[in-house]
């Protein structure tokens, strides 16, 4: 659910496990030829939060448990490569994830990521897949 421009709440399913927050990338030496970044960026989240009957915690983005699809933190935000994991440890018993973007980005149109992600431009998560042994659930966003 869109709670504003650069603010989504996901709820989070009852059996917990890892998440992936799925988004469209882009490289951006391959759309500025005066950039020397050649990182495949996806989402610029600013902040990360749970919920758990009304109160709210957020997560520490410079956390060690965001490694796989996750570059470094940038201080006050951490870009995504498009395919970043949200442990299910870090999720805890919470009933929702709020996802707030440092900025909106404009991806390439025609950019396709693996099967997450559809052409034309956008800034949102394209959707929260909750990984589990035997399948692969996920939600949309926005």
């Amino acid at each position: 659910t869109a709670i504003d421009s650069l603010t989504f709440v996901v709820t989070l399913p009852e059996q917990k496990a890892d998440l992936v927050l799925a988004s469209r990338s882009f490289v951006p030496s391959e759309m500025d030829v005066r950039s020397e970044d050649r990182r495949h960026l996806g989402l610029d989240v600013a902040r990360l939060s749970v919920e758990k009957a009304g109160t709210v915690q957020a997560l520490r983005l410079d956390d060690a448990a965001f490694a796989e699809g996750w570059h470094a933190s940038e201080g006050s935000h951490r870009w995504t490569d498009g395919k970043a994991m949200i442990p299910a440890a870090l999720l805890g018993d919470a009933d929702a994830l709020i996802v707030r973007l440092q900025a909106l980005t404009a991806y390439p149109a025609g950019e396709n990521r693996e099967d997450y992600s559809q052409p034309g431009f956008g800034a949102v998560p394209d959707r929260v897949v909750r990984k589990s042994l035997s399948r692969v659930h996920s939600a949309r966003i926005g």
